[in-house]
């Protein structure tokens, strides 16, 4: 496939996709009727404070997420060997895509770093997107063994603005159904995987 393509054909193809598309809808349900399902990944940059005193946990990292939006997909011979798009996002959550909110429960504080930032689009509809963020979580600490205890925190996920099927618990590497009294009767999309990482 021929790469040498142009900022003009990058644009062109961008306005062709985003004709007639509305970043405030989820992408379409797949063959199975399902929402789109939503990859989340925490990777973890750096402890910032840890007061055993206020029992408090501040962290920064990133938040990833990974979906399938077929509405922005499209074919690389049509379009000059054009392999990689971004859009922009503004205000934390919105731009001229589609892209999940996340609201974290347990936060009492929470700082987004750097506004506004880019999504990232490829051939197939799969698109990316990098929040860096600070969170301030309650954390009750064990220190019986100080300073050689282990500290688990959960932290739930859910959206903002569509109703989440599953909530994420961190350590855990999989995601759990709710309780079977909580919203789950319209689902925008599906947080499939929470996965932490430590780099």
């Amino acid at each position: 496939l021929q790469t040498t393509y142009t900022m003009s054909e990058v644009s062109a193809l961008k306005q062709h996709l985003l004709d007639g598309y509305d970043p405030t809808t989820p992408p379409p349900l797949d063959a199975r009727g399902r929402p789109v399902q939503v990859r989340i990944q925490f990777s973890l940059n750096k402890l910032l404070n840890i007061n055993t005193a206020q029992q408090e946990l501040t962290m920064v990292g990133w938040w990833r997420h990974y979906w399938v939006d077929s509405r922005l997909s499209w074919n690389m011979t049509e379009w000059n060997g054009v392999d990689f798009l971004t859009f922009p996002i503004y205000n934390f959550d919105f731009g001229s895509v589609w892209a999940p909110d996340n609201l974290v429960y347990e936060s009492i504080d929470t700082t987004h770093i750097i506004v506004p930032g880019e999504i990232s689009v490829y051939p197939s509809g799969s698109v990316f997107i990098s929040k860096p963020i600070v969170h301030r979580f309650p954390c009750t600490m064990e220190v019986r063994k100080f300073p050689f205890d282990t500290q688990w925190l959960t932290v739930r996920l859910s959206s903002c603005f569509e109703f989440v099927r599953f909530c994420a618990k961190w350590p855990h590497s999989r995601l759990r159904p709710p309780p079977a009294n909580d919203f789950c009767q319209r689902v925008g999309f599906i947080l499939e995987e929470w996965t932490p990482s430590f780099e």
